[in-house]
């Protein structure tokens, strides 16, 4: 099994003010698209050593608390 590893990324926030179903949420929102890439992939109809490297998306979307949550998560990680 290959390694994955950060390929891409893209990011933006939004501020929800509100909904259909709640009046006022006052909520920001943080969309993050990460491009994980390592994985090996090749086609029936390409030549063997045609193999092409895999990018997976992942798609996240993040509250206020849980943006706090992964950025200590992530500054755990780069002390270790």
């Amino acid at each position: 099994m290959d390694e994955q590893k950060l390929v891409d990324y893209d990011w933006n926030f939004e501020f929800v003010m509100g909904s259909s179903a709640v009046s006022t949420v006052d909520q920001p929102l943080l969309h993050l698209r990460l491009d994980l890439g390592g994985g090996r992939v090749s086609s029936a109809a390409a030549a063997p050593s045609a193999i092409q490297t895999s990018v997976v998306p992942l798609d996240v979307e993040l509250d206020r608390s849980q943006l706090k949550n992964l950025i200590s998560q992530l500054e755990t990680v780069l002390s270790a």
